[in-house]
């Protein structure tokens, strides 16, 4: 991976909580590829599994910072980026460790970013690690249906200006862009953290922009597992958050949105995804 690409400096964040044995073979693999210079910054969301200290033992020339409490995917990137911001840091690459990224997705990201002074974000094509899956999770981000109350990720090329959003999983950040808009919006605990961040970007006057050549692989919700009840409360109240918070017409859109995410819960059975739901509801009104 080329860190320096056109002379920028180049910095990856990654978040652990409780990561585990995961945690360190992927920082293996991510180490073996890094031949030119990316700094990496490790935050820990307050694990109990002691692998930050099982890393930081190994490798003294990575930067670890550790949080006292779970501070959320925005709340802890964001110490990742502070810290990134404040040692020079051109651009500012976030990564989730339940990924293979091959070496030459950060190159591929950064020679995007530098076709446009004005791009503020970076993505790539994911791909589910089942290998019968062809077709991307996502070609690097999506667009807000406003009508309804959702978000819908992209499994095609488009123009960068239907992107409202570039997916967390893999974002390439300018640096400057970050300055001026300020960082992820940590009320965010987990999900949505990325589209209000990018709707920011746009609304300041930034783009956002697709590395069609960078593709990895995404496992998707490795502490939790997926599915797990507390991903759909977390993922149905930061939805019924960043409505409330851009929404021209937010009791329509979490109307729409909510009660549709409730329906087809009880038309799947899933009582325990329905009381999570409520639960959001409660901690909303």
């Amino acid at each position: 991976m080329d860190g320096a690409e056109a002379g920028r400096k180049t910095s990856l964040i990654v978040l652990n909580y409780n990561g585990g044995q995961r945690m360190l073979a992927w920082a293996q693999h991510l180490r073996a590829q890094n031949q030119h210079g990316l700094s990496i910054i490790m935050v820990d969301n307050a694990s109990d599994d002691g692998i930050m200290d099982v890393m930081q033992s190994q490798w003294p020339d990575m930067v670890f910072l550790r949080n006292r409490r779970n501070l959320g995917f925005a709340g802890g990137i964001n110490v990742g980026l502070r810290y990134a911001l404040a040692h020079g840091a051109d651009w500012c690459w976030i990564l989730n460790y339940d990924t293979d990224v091959p070496a030459h997705v950060l190159p591929t990201l950064l020679r995007q970013g530098e076709t446009n002074s004005r791009i503020g974000a970076v993505g790539a094509r994911i791909y589910p690690f089942a290998p019968e899956e062809n077709t991307p999770i996502t070609y690097g981000g999506g667009r807000v249906l406003w009508l309804q109350g959702r978000a819908r990720e992209f499994h095609a090329p488009v123009c960068a200006s239907q992107l409202d959003f570039i997916t967390g999983a893999c974002m390439l950040l300018r640096s400057t862009a970050l300055r001026e808009i300020g960082l992820f919006d940590e009320r965010f605990f987990m999900y949505w953290e990325d589209v209000d961040l990018c709707l920011r970007l746009k609304n300041k006057g930034w783009t956002l922009s697709v590395a069609q050549d960078a593709s990895l692989w995404h496992e998707g919700n490795a502490t939790l597992g997926r599915g797990h009840p507390k991903l759909i409360e977390y993922h149905n109240r930061s939805a019924l958050m960043f409505f409330k918070k851009h929404s021209p017409c937010p009791w329509w859109s979490n109307g729409v949105g909510s009660s549709g995410r409730f329906m087809k819960s009880i038309f799947r059975r899933r009582w325990d995804h329905c009381a999570a739901i409520a639960r959001s509801w409660r901690e909303q009104a």
